[in-house]
């Protein structure tokens, strides 16, 4: 090997050198963060390391860990396994997954997401009472596009599903199948849940969202559910009532 390449060697290997050991606090202190975001107890480097609180809006993840994973860089992607928040705790967000960034830019490997279902019911286009049990995000792979996403491919469950209807009333679990079609995530629900929920969920942006579906509630949920729905108007002769929001 030549002196210059000898040289260009070690000059490449003292940064990649001094970028792994260079503790990721020193970098969060040169950064400008937005205003809806803060954390605490920022340690370790920007290779491995970890924030025992983060603060985005009104969700707030604990113990976030990360780890850089070398091998994704033969797919020309710089990759990290993250994992936050005690899997056995139902009233934490938590969940563990590979990020990326890449020529085809932000991506999602093999992400699972958990958060307490009652998180989520002030997102929802209608008001509901308290909400439990959890909803669960097995995101297979996702690519962000110019707006939601490139690519999608995953599922979405609302486990120990229970909404407070004059008392608790179990559900059971509802899922549905997540794809993007036209850069918007599509939520697809088969039906085959006990509040026969059926259609898709469009989701545009944080603001903007719709479905278009049915709702053919199980003959043993209470009357007060089926009572319920005659918000939505007449059942039709299979006993579904038309939602379009």
């Amino acid at each position: 090997m030549s002196n210059r390449k000898l040289v260009v060697f070690f000059i490449l290997f003292l940064l990649l050198f001094t970028v792994a050991k260079l503790p990721v606090s020193l970098v969060a202190e040169r950064l400008t963060l937005p205003a809806n975001i803060a954390y605490q107890g920022l340690a370790g480097t920007m290779w491995q390391g970890q924030v025992k609180q983060l603060q985005f809006d009104d969700w707030l993840v604990r113990d976030v860990r990360w780890q850089f994973a070398p091998g994704k860089l033969l797919l020309g992607q710089a990759a990290f396994d993250v994992t936050f928040g005690k899997a056995r705790d139902s009233q934490q967000l938590s969940g563990k997954g590979v990020l990326a960034y890449g020529v085809s830019g932000f991506a999602v490997h093999g992400m699972t997401i958990r958060a307490p279902a009652n998180s989520v019911r002030s997102m929802l286009p209608i008001p509901v009472g308290e909400l439990s049990g959890r909803v669960i995000a097995n995101v297979a792979s996702y690519v962000k596009g110019d707006t939601l996403c490139r690519e999608l491919a995953g599922e979405l469950t609302w486990t120990k599903a229970e909404v407070d209807f004059g008392g608790a009333i179990p559900l059971g679990a509802i899922s549905s199948e997540l794809s993007c079609v036209e850069q918007n995530v599509i939520a697809s629900f088969d039906g085959e849940n006990l509040l026969g929920l059926e259609g898709q969920a469009k989701i545009q942006s944080p603001q903007r969202y719709s479905f278009d579906g049915f709702l053919k509630p199980d003959a043993e949920l209470p009357t007060a559910v089926h009572d319920g729905l005659s918000m939505f108007g007449k059942a039709d002769s299979k006993g579904k009532y038309r939602i379009k929001l």
